[in-house]
């Protein structure tokens, strides 16, 4: 800032006086005269406090106004300030220590590897922090340093312990990312934080900063330390690097912009800040590290801000009760106009700023991108671009998994996600026994499914079979597209899985030759199944679908049959919308009732008792026959036929108004243990 040589700065802009020319046995002495007053007057407040705040404030402020040096006393509930000889300004903060010197900046945890196709930062960066990490929320300045050291940013060494140097601060001028989270009071409409060092030395060259309301001295009620207090006229004698991003999460960080003026005047790109008081958790959670999130793939400040408000409205807003008044903060930045264009790395927020020689590009994810890339992506949904291996197709939520055909998809039983849910490989026992039960159900028999398989939560809604089809071949086509869609046969069902993988890019599961059109309607109809290895869609196994269905139980039905299924008692005669009903264990809806549910076996009478009597794995069914088997029941079945145990069977070249299906996945990679 210049202090050296000259003891005697300019008249500071806040109307106080210039101090007498330091002498550093003087500024020492004064030093030491303020901090015996805020000692003593913390005394006081401690003897009081058992009292309450308010007779524990009073108490401090009675002491302070016997003294004679003392003026400018004032408090805003969290420190109680005054000014010591005219020229010192001194806190006495009642929150505890551990509020303001916990952890200003651990050690960053070893760098994740950088994201596919994230944009290469090159500049320098800093991260400061006087908040302690609480168990149970989000160390924000740890994981904003993880986010930039692996954007490629050369990040500050974090200042050891509480030992924070005035000229470690004053540094941060000269790069060009900073975040800084700080707790502090309010102390005459501006904010104040402390440092973690006790002034000492030549305290000459700190004059001016002392006089210009820049920095105090300050303590806590529950500590014995005297520490620097920082104001913001403080950073007002910084010269900024250009186009650099200053992020101050601090209670009243940007209540004016008269601050963030003057810093953008001496080079400050941008200055982002809340305009009132704020928590200690909530804006770290959801505000802080998400802009970074946004910033770092390369978005320009204002459309990171505009795009995560459309998101989630209650973006950049923190609403805390101080006083049994609500107090709203905002997110926000200076100045608006330049400010909106900045950016921390290359990026794009509009097709039009991207290059279409030699290669159509687009702005994807804020990066300019083939656009065959990017559809490619669509259809992926995560993990790498198998024809760009520089993109990135998205990362998955914690609960998902990007699965070997890179979907996000489940990663545990009674986890249902997009639609759908894992299911575990396992053993069960299938089929029933006992009087007034079918033969074809018989002999019960244990089964092992060796593959875990992904699920549809529901059955196959007419929305869905819209998007990949003309027509709705339902009987009840005005029921809406969250019923389910009927009136399909076994070659309906088996085709749409293979649109469905074609369409996302998968292997396709059924060949057919022969067959006609439509489909099945030649009588020298083959269908060639790829097997439970296959990648891409297919209808369940029968024994996958009984295991799916019953979810560990063993009786009749998972459930009061009422509660779980749409049967001739419950139903009006016709379909009803899909997952009104409740869902089994494995998160399974209307596998009891609604519309019965192609699968992929042929049909046979006797294939338990001839195949499975002690017992299988994986069983197929018979290789060949003139039925298909469908399962589950329908809206005008019986009890007895909507049992999880119950068969059925039917040509696969006809369908009915209470027939649907709902498709499968294997789990191919990576593999879960059985449950």
């Amino acid at each position: 800032m210049g202090f050296m040589g000259r003891c005697k700065p300019d008249t500071p802009d806040n109307g106080q006086e210039p101090p007498e020319p330091c002498e550093t046995a003087a500024m020492t002495d004064k030093i030491e005269a303020a901090t015996t007053a805020m000692q003593e007057a913390k005394a006081a407040y401690q003897a009081k406090r058992e009292s309450g705040e308010q007779e524990a404030t009073s108490a401090a402020i009675a002491y302070l106004k016997t003294k004679e040096a003392v003026s400018d006393i004032n408090t805003d509930g969290s420190a109680i300030f005054f000014t010591w000889a005219s020229s010192i300004r001194c806190g006495i903060y009642t929150a505890p220590m551990s509020s303001f010197v916990g952890s200003y900046a651990p050690q960053p945890p070893p760098p994740a590897p950088s994201p596919i196709n994230a944009p290469v930062g090159s500049g320098k960066a800093a991260v400061y922090s006087t908040l302690p990490p609480e168990e149970g929320s989000q160390n924000t300045h740890q994981e904003i340093r993880r986010l930039l050291t692996n954007a490629g940013f050369d990040v500050a060494p974090a200042f050891e312990g509480p030992a924070v140097t005035l000229e470690a601060i004053r540094r941060i001028s000269k790069l060009d990312v900073v975040y800084i989270r700080v707790d502090g009071a309010t102390d005459d409409e501006v904010f104040a934080f402390l440092t973690g060092q006790s002034p000492t030395g030549d305290l000459c060259p700190m004059a001016g900063e002392f006089s210009s309301r820049a920095i105090g001295l300050g303590t806590t009620v529950d500590d014995d330390g005297t520490y620097f207090t920082i104001y913001p006229n403080f950073f007002k004698g910084f010269e900024f690097k250009d186009d650099s991003l200053l992020y101050f999460s601090a209670s009243d960080g940007l209540r004016n912009d008269s601050l963030a003026s003057v810093m953008h005047e001496k080079g400050l790109g941008v200055f982002i800040g809340w305009n009132n008081s704020i928590s200690t958790g909530t804006e770290d959670e959801r505000t802080n590290v998400t802009l970074f999130e946004r910033l770092l793939q390369g978005a320009s400040l204002g459309a990171a801000m505009t795009e995560l408000k459309q998101e989630d409205e209650s973006f950049g807003q923190c609403s805390i009760v101080i006083d049994d008044e609500e107090v709203l903060a905002e997110l926000d930045y200076y100045p608006k106009l330049e400010g909106a264009s900045i950016r921390i790395v290359t990026g794009c927020d509009e097709d039009s700023e991207c290059l279409q020689e030699p290669d159509e590009q687009v702005c994807h994810s804020h990066q300019c991108t083939k656009k065959s890339c990017v559809l490619e992506c669509q259809q992926q949904g995560c993990g790498v671009s198998s024809q760009c291996p520089e993109l990135s197709c998205g990362t998955c939520a914690d609960n998902t998994i990007c699965d070997s055909n890179l979907k996000c998809m489940p990663k545990e039983v009674n986890d249902c996600v997009g639609g759908w849910c894992y299911i575990p490989a396992g053993s069960f026992k299938m089929g029933t026994f006992g009087s007034g039960v079918n033969a074809d159900e018989q002999p019960k028999h244990s089964v092992t499914i060796t593959r875990a398989f992904y699920i549809q939560e529901t059955e196959l809604t007419q929305g869905q079979w819209k998007l990949l089809n003309d027509t709705n071949p339902s009987h009840f086509n005005t029921c809406g597209d969250d019923c389910p869609v009927e009136m399909v046969n076994w070659f309906d069902a088996a085709n749409y899985a293979n649109q469905l993988s074609e369409n996302e890019g998968f292997q396709k599961c059924y060949q057919f030759s022969n067959c006609g059109t439509p489909l099945g309607t030649n009588q020298d109809c083959v269908v060639t199944f790829a097997g439970l290895d296959c990648r891409g869609y297919r209808l369940p196994t029968e024994a996958e679908w009984e295991y799916a269905a019953r979810a560990g139980t063993t009786s009749y039905y998972y459930g009061d049959l009422d509660e779980i299924a749409w049967y001739y008692s419950t139903s009006h005669n016709r379909t009803e919308r899909v997952g009104q009903k409740t869902p089994n264990a494995w998160g399974l809806y209307d596998v009891s009732g609604n519309v019965c549910e192609w699968v992929n076996d042929f049909y046979s009478a006797t294939y338990y008792e001839d195949h499975c009597k002690s017992g299988c794995k994986d069983p197929l069914g018979p290789s060949n026959g003139w039925q298909r088997v469908h399962r589950g029941g329908g809206f005008d079945f019986d009890p007895d036929e909507v049992r999880s145990a119950s068969r059925d069977k039917r040509a696969p070249n006809s369908g009915f108004m209470a027939l649907g299906f709902r498709l499968v996945r294997t789990v191919t990679e990576p593999e879960f243990p059985p449950l």
